[in-house]
């Protein structure tokens, strides 16, 4: 197993449905899990979590949106994620902005 974690500080403060993102903060987190077998990646599982849509728009974006729902956390936000079995990646991406 391997495992990368990136993190991305906010350039600038700003508000989101779930509270004040300082500037200097974190305002986006990408942690990857990859599985091998015989040295060969065989499952990685991507995701990606930012605070706004326009933080790190090179990281994986969800294809298909998932419509947020209150869970008795507080606000609700986000967007899906998506799987392909043909690359057995996964990927996860929300945003709360």
């Amino acid at each position: 197993m391997e495992e990368s974690v990136e993190r991305i500080p906010a350039e600038e403060s700003f508000d989101t449905p779930t509270g004040h993102i300082a500037a200097g903060t974190i305002a986006a987190m990408r942690s990857t899990l990859t599985g091998y077998v015989e040295d060969r990646p065989t499952f990685v599982v991507d995701h990606v979590t930012r605070m706004h849509d326009d933080i790190a728009p090179d990281w994986p974006q969800p294809h298909v949106g998932i419509a947020p729902r209150d869970l008795g956390y507080g606000a609700a936000s986000g967007r899906g994620c998506t799987a392909s079995r043909s690359t057995a990646r996964r990927a996860c991406a929300v945003s709360l902005s």
